[in-house]
């Protein structure tokens, strides 16, 4: 299980020092689900909890970010008594969750947990830690049921995709063939509030037929064709994923459909189909998240007549060394900058996703990943810093450079904003710092970009640390509506709220919990 959310109602009985009960006269078991935070909305879960709803099991969340974290899931362990804790990690949240862990094995020492999520499934061995008794591999829709239905007998030491440990010889059984997205239920969007009721994040595909180096689908695509399947792209059909997104407009009041997909469906014959029964039938502006390779004028017009408003386009690197450091698909900037001309002429609003402080990696080469992020006119951007995720093809080069220790690999940082781990000499790393907090607003205001570059190398953290925050608040975390279309007062609003907060701020945290 790959995804998770925030805190739950307490509901169920049981005091203290009484964990595991009947499940309240249901046959299925309790699984209390632990995660770090839900400032996303967690697709992922809200699909695990269907099914596992429908096979007749009672899940539940809770958060456990925020200074009174731990506090809050031993309250909800003492009041729900769930029979498994369900722990869904990414490798930045581990170290964090380890500790929440620790306290919950003190107070209950005989509760079962169960680890799922990138970081079990790529680093494995995590297994043999004494606060995990189990790791879900890979996709837990059908695993995670399987285990719950024959939990607490051992033979769910049997169940395809799950781990464990066997008096210290890690176990790992073999991965069960990918799901059939047909198959599975319409996800549990009441099971975690949402924290952005303006959109809906929805899915029409999973998994991405890219191998980047700085991500884990190669590792992904690699483990599934080991266990013998072939592509692990899958897209919904056109039938299946209106019923999903008819049910929301039918339920839920919201502005908008946020399609999340690493790489949303571009084949004709689907394309043709969905714009054709999409405006009729659903007929709610979307967002989508498109490789710039992928972009061709006439998919772009066919979904900008169903409702396309606003793209997510991955640049990540304006230096051309860097993209095939990255395994990017082959583009050259003209070619970004030609796609971007299409998109502004069907007023697409587009923001771009960015990647600097790439292992070798020089200040002069990141600086052309925001001026083509100008030249191509995209409406915003975010950067975020390389982080060398195990195994992954550009975790190794930074190993063999010497960027990086194999202690650096198990303090992997939640946040890529903010830190890297990569050991770039000390002047270099300061002013690569400093560019990456001016990124957003220099796309936004380019005309500001010599002065930028002026003040890169001055030690003046708290100027380029405010200008990211007060930008983020102002433009990246105001809702889409109000910056796409708004014409000139809307900007002129923005900005003079940006020039406020400059000189006024207002603390992010507040913002991001």
């Amino acid at each position: 299980f790959m995804k998770a959310g925030g805190e739950g109602a307490a509901t169920g009985g049981g005091g203290v020092g009484e964990v595991g009960g009947d499940g309240g006269g249901l046959r299925g078991k309790r699984l209390l689900f632990l995660v770090k935070n839900i400032r996303n909305q967690r697709y992922g879960l809200l699909s695990l909890a269907a099914s596992l709803k429908q096979a007749g099991h009672w899940p539940e969340y809770v958060q456990v970010d925020g200074s009174d974290g731990v506090e809050r899931v031993l309250a909800r362990i003492a009041s729900f008594r769930p029979d498994v804790l369900g722990v869904t990690a990414m490798t930045g949240e581990m170290n964090f969750l380890l500790g929440i862990l620790g306290r919950v094995r003190e107070v209950w020492p005989g509760l079962f947990t169960i680890l799922g999520g990138p970081h079990a499934t790529f680093v494995p061995g995590i297994v043999a830690h004494p606060l995990i008794d189990a790791i879900c591999r890979g996709e837990g829709d059908e695993a995670l049921v399987a285990f719950l239905d024959r939990y607490p007998g051992e033979d769910w030491r049997e169940v395809a995709n799950i781990g464990y440990c066997d008096g210290g010889r890690v176990v790992l059984n073999p991965l069960r063939p990918m799901v059939d997205l047909e198959s599975l239920p319409i996800p549990d969007f009441d099971f975690i509030p949402r924290s952005t009721p303006d959109k809906f994040v929805v899915f029409a595909s999973r998994n991405c037929v890219y191998s980047c180096h700085y991500c884990f689908n190669a590792q992904y695509r690699e483990l599934y064709r080991e266990a013998g399947e072939g592509n692990v792209y899958r897209m919904k059909s056109v039938e299946r994923f209106l019923r999903e997104l008819k049910h929301l407009k039918e339920n839920y009041t919201f502005d908008y459909f946020y399609f999340m997909d690493d790489v949303f469906p571009t084949r004709g014959d689907w394309i043709d189909e969905f714009t054709r029964r999409y405006p009729g039938e659903v007929g709610v502006p979307f967002h989508v998240s498109f490789n710039p390779v992928l972009v061709r004028e006439e998919v772009i017009e066919k979904l900008c007549g169903a409702g396309l408003f606003s793209m997510n386009m991955a640049i990540e690197s304006g230096n051309p060394r860097i993209r095939r450091l990255m395994n990017r698909p082959r583009m050259s900037n003209d070619h970004l900058i030609r796609i971007s001309r299409i998109l502004k002429k069907h007023r697409v609003y587009i923001n771009t996703q960015n990647i600097i402080m790439s292992p070798t990696e020089t200040l002069e080469e990141a600086k052309e990943t925001l001026e083509l992020n100008i030249a191509c006119g995209v409406d915003s951007g975010v950067v975020g810093k390389f982080q060398p995720y195990p195994g992954t093809a550009m975790a190794r080069t930074a190993l063999e450079l010497g960027l990086i220790s194999e202690a650096d690999l198990e303090r992997i940082p939640e946040d890529y904003h903010f830190e890297s781990l990569l050991k770039f000499p000390e002047e270099l790393a300061v002013r690569m710092d400093n560019l990456l907090h001016a990124f957003s607003f220099c796309i936004r205001y380019p005309f500001m970009k010599p002065l930028v570059y002026r003040l890169l190398s001055c030690r003046c953290d708290w100027l380029f640390h405010r200008l990211d925050d007060q930008f983020w608040m102002t433009h990246t975390h105001r809702p889409k509506k109000e910056l796409v279309g708004g014409g000139f007062w809307a900007e002129l609003r923005v900005t003079g709220l940006f020039v406020w907060r400059m000189f006024f701020p207002r603390d992010k945290a507040k913002f991001v919990h």
